[in-house]
Protein backbone atom coordinates (compact mmCIF):
# COMPACT_ATOMS: atom_id res chain seq x y z
CA UNK A 1 0.00 0.00 0.00
CA UNK A 2 1.52 2.99 -1.21
CA UNK A 3 -0.29 6.18 0.34
CA UNK A 4 2.99 8.39 0.27
CA UNK A 5 2.30 8.27 -3.90
CA UNK A 6 -0.70 10.29 -3.02
CA UNK A 7 0.20 12.69 -0.32
CA UNK A 8 1.75 16.43 -0.25
CA UNK A 9 2.92 17.59 2.93
CA UNK A 10 4.55 20.61 3.39
CA UNK A 11 2.15 22.10 0.40
CA UNK A 12 -0.33 24.76 0.45
CA UNK A 13 -3.38 24.96 -1.33
CA UNK A 14 -3.93 28.46 -2.75
CA UNK A 15 -6.84 27.33 -5.01
CA UNK A 16 -9.27 24.54 -5.30
CA UNK A 17 -12.28 24.39 -7.48
CA UNK A 18 -14.87 21.90 -8.04
CA UNK A 19 -16.34 21.46 -11.14
CA UNK A 20 -19.85 20.31 -11.69
CA UNK A 21 -19.63 18.93 -14.86
CA UNK A 22 -17.07 16.73 -14.67
CA UNK A 23 -17.13 15.93 -10.92
CA UNK A 24 -13.19 16.68 -10.28
CA UNK A 25 -11.61 19.29 -8.41
CA UNK A 26 -8.84 21.19 -10.29
CA UNK A 27 -6.36 22.52 -6.98
CA UNK A 28 -3.56 24.95 -7.03
CA UNK A 29 -0.81 25.08 -4.53
CA UNK A 30 2.04 27.33 -3.30
CA UNK A 31 4.28 25.27 -5.71
CA UNK A 32 2.98 26.43 -8.65
CA UNK A 33 1.08 22.85 -9.17
CA UNK A 34 -1.84 22.71 -11.46
CA UNK A 35 -3.44 19.43 -10.03
CA UNK A 36 -6.76 18.13 -11.41
CA UNK A 37 -8.18 15.14 -8.62
CA UNK A 38 -11.61 13.39 -7.77
CA UNK A 39 -11.05 13.81 -4.48
CA UNK A 40 -9.35 16.09 -2.51
CA UNK A 41 -8.90 15.80 1.15
CA UNK A 42 -6.60 18.83 3.09
CA UNK A 43 -5.86 18.63 6.61
CA UNK A 44 -5.24 22.12 7.25
CA UNK A 45 -5.97 23.28 10.64
CA UNK A 46 -7.50 19.82 10.90
CA UNK A 47 -7.33 19.43 14.54
CA UNK A 48 -8.66 22.94 15.18
CA UNK A 49 -11.33 23.04 13.25
CA UNK A 50 -12.52 19.27 14.33
CA UNK A 51 -12.99 20.82 17.67
CA UNK A 52 -14.43 24.54 17.02
CA UNK A 53 -18.33 24.05 18.80
CA UNK A 54 -20.63 26.94 18.17
CA UNK A 55 -18.75 30.34 19.30
CA UNK A 56 -16.82 28.94 22.65
CA UNK A 57 -12.88 28.57 22.00
CA UNK A 58 -11.65 25.71 20.15
CA UNK A 59 -10.79 22.45 22.40
CA UNK A 60 -7.13 23.10 21.55
CA UNK A 61 -7.11 26.42 22.64
CA UNK A 62 -8.79 25.53 25.35
CA UNK A 63 -6.97 22.87 26.22
CA UNK A 64 -3.02 25.21 26.22
CA UNK A 65 -4.56 27.80 27.88
CA UNK A 66 -5.39 25.03 30.69
CA UNK A 67 -1.54 24.32 30.52
CA UNK A 68 -0.31 27.79 30.90
CA UNK A 69 -2.32 28.76 33.80
CA UNK A 70 -2.67 25.46 35.10
CA UNK A 71 0.37 23.51 34.03
CA UNK A 72 -0.04 20.01 32.48
CA UNK A 73 -1.88 17.23 34.05
CA UNK A 74 -2.33 13.31 33.54
CA UNK A 75 -6.20 14.10 32.51
CA UNK A 76 -4.70 17.00 30.19
CA UNK A 77 -1.81 14.32 28.26
CA UNK A 78 -4.70 11.66 28.33
CA UNK A 79 -6.74 13.45 26.31
CA UNK A 80 -3.95 15.16 24.82
CA UNK A 81 -2.96 11.92 23.07
CA UNK A 82 -6.17 10.05 22.40
CA UNK A 83 -7.11 13.49 19.99
CA UNK A 84 -4.10 13.28 18.41
CA UNK A 85 -4.00 9.49 17.59
CA UNK A 86 -7.52 10.00 16.84
CA UNK A 87 -6.95 12.32 14.07
CA UNK A 88 -4.55 10.27 12.88
CA UNK A 89 -6.73 7.33 12.69
CA UNK A 90 -9.23 9.61 10.84
CA UNK A 91 -6.88 11.01 7.95
CA UNK A 92 -5.61 7.47 7.80
CA UNK A 93 -9.31 6.00 7.26
CA UNK A 94 -9.90 9.25 4.37
CA UNK A 95 -7.27 8.30 2.22
CA UNK A 96 -8.04 4.60 2.35
CA UNK A 97 -11.02 5.36 1.36
CA UNK A 98 -10.32 7.84 -1.50
CA UNK A 99 -8.11 4.79 -2.51
CA UNK A 100 -9.97 3.01 -2.50
CA UNK A 101 -12.95 4.74 -4.22
CA UNK A 102 -10.31 4.97 -7.12
CA UNK A 103 -9.46 1.60 -7.71
CA UNK A 104 -13.14 0.76 -7.53
CA UNK A 105 -13.85 3.30 -10.34
CA UNK A 106 -10.48 2.84 -12.17
CA UNK A 107 -12.16 -0.97 -12.24
CA UNK A 108 -15.25 -0.01 -14.05
CA UNK A 109 -13.61 1.86 -16.55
Amino acid sequence: LDLRRDIQFDTTITRAVWNEATGRWTVETDRGEVIDTQFLVSFENFNTTLMLVGSDAPLTITMYDRIAKVGSTPVLNAVSFFLIVGSGVLALVSVLAQREKRVAADDTI
